[in-house]
C-alpha cells in the first residue's frame, strides 16, 4: 500500500529544488517496485535529472514523475506506454488529447479482459453447479 503523499512530505519534506530524497527514502516512502525505479533512473520511461555525481537523488519534480509513472504502472501500462504518455504529458495541453485516447484505448482494453475473465467464471461455476447436482443426486 503506497503511502500518502502528504505524509511522505511530512517525513521527507520536499521544498522546490533545496530538498531532495535518496533513492532509499523514495522507494520506501512511495512503495516503488525496483523494477520502476531502475527503469525510471535508466531514462527508459521518461528523462530522468535525478543522477547527482554517483548517487539518485529525487527532487519534487521526480517525485510527480513517479507518481505518474506508478499510477499508469497499476494501470497496467507497459513500459513502452508509460514512456509514450510520460512523453506526451511533458508538452502538456499541445497533447491533452493523444493522452486521452491512450487513456480510453487502455480503459476498453482492461473492461475487455474484465469480461473475458467474467466469462471464465461463469464457465468454472456451471461446472461446479454440475458437480453439485451430480453428488447431490446420489
Amino acid at each position: 500500500m503506497r503511502v500518502s503523499r502528504s505524509l511522505c512530505r511530512n517525513l521527507f519534506p520536499i521544498e522546490g529544488d533545496t530538498e531532495k530524497m535518496t533513492r532509499k527514502e523514495v522507494q520506501e516512502c512511495y512503495q516503488i517496485p525496483e523494477e520502476i525505479l531502475q527503469l525510471y533512473e535508466k531514462g527508459h520511461l521518461c528523462r530522468c535529472k535525478c543522477k547527482e555525481k554517483e548517487a539518485y537523488v529525487y527532487k519534487e519534480a521526480d517525485i510527480e514523475n513517479l507518481e505518474n509513472i506508478l499510477t499508469l504502472y497499476h494501470s497496467g501500462f507497459s513500459p513502452e506506454e508509460i514512456k509514450l504518455y510520460m512523453q506526451l504529458l511533458s508538452e502538456k495541453e499541445l497533447t491533452a488529447e493523444q493522452r486521452l485516447e491512450i487513456l480510453k484505448r487502455k480503459r476498453k482494453e482492461t473492461l475487455e479482459r474484465i469480461h473475458a475473465q467474467e466469462k471464465q467464471l461463469e464457465n468454472i461455476d456451471y461446472l461446479r453447479y454440475e458437480i453439485d447436482q451430480t453428488t447431490k443426486n446420489k
